[in-house]
């Protein structure tokens, strides 16, 4: 069923909703939005990521989600560049994931210092996201000695 209420006031009642949910640092109900139909979705959206790090209670547990969202939106020569030159090591699921929205375009607000602390704890998640995937890979390259030393020593 097609909304009775046009997007301008949709967008009027979102911003309405947006300030609330800032001064009481709950985001359940715009993100509700989301879900309604297109038209919520797309108008929630921009109004969302006008400033993404608004709606964020503990940073260091989403930094990573902001920035791979944004990642994603890069063309692919610029992930692409990314990987090639090894500015940045990035997942290949972020590299080859495509979004709905161009989520950089609907940025207003830039917050510096809740950009430096969203890039560090990107970093510091992927390094610990490489870390665990070397540790399991050593494990498993382990498992496969010992596997290997056993069969050995039963033929011997």
């Amino acid at each position: 069923m097609a909304s009775k209420l046009n997007a301008d006031c949709l967008t009027e009642i979102f911003e309405i909703l947006e300030s609330d949910q800032v001064t009481t640092s709950r985001s359940c109900t715009l993100h509700s939005c989301i879900l309604v139909n297109r038209q919520w979705c797309s108008i929630a959206i921009k109004i969302l990521w006008k400033n993404p790090w608004n709606y964020r209670k503990n940073l260091e547990c989403v930094a990573h989600t902001i920035i791979n969202t944004f990642i994603s939106t890069f063309s692919k020569e610029s992930k692409e560049k990314l990987k090639e030159n090894k500015i940045i090591i990035i997942p290949n699921e972020i590299l080859m994931r495509e979004t709905i929205f161009n989520y950089a375009k609907y940025l207003k607000n830039l917050n510096l210092f809740h950009l430096e602390i969203t890039l560090e704890s990107w970093f510091h998640y992927l390094l610990s996201s490489q870390r665990q995937l070397q540790r399991q890979q050593h494990q498993q390259h382990q498992q496969m000695d010992d596997d290997l030393v056993g069969i050995v020593a039963f033929l011997l």
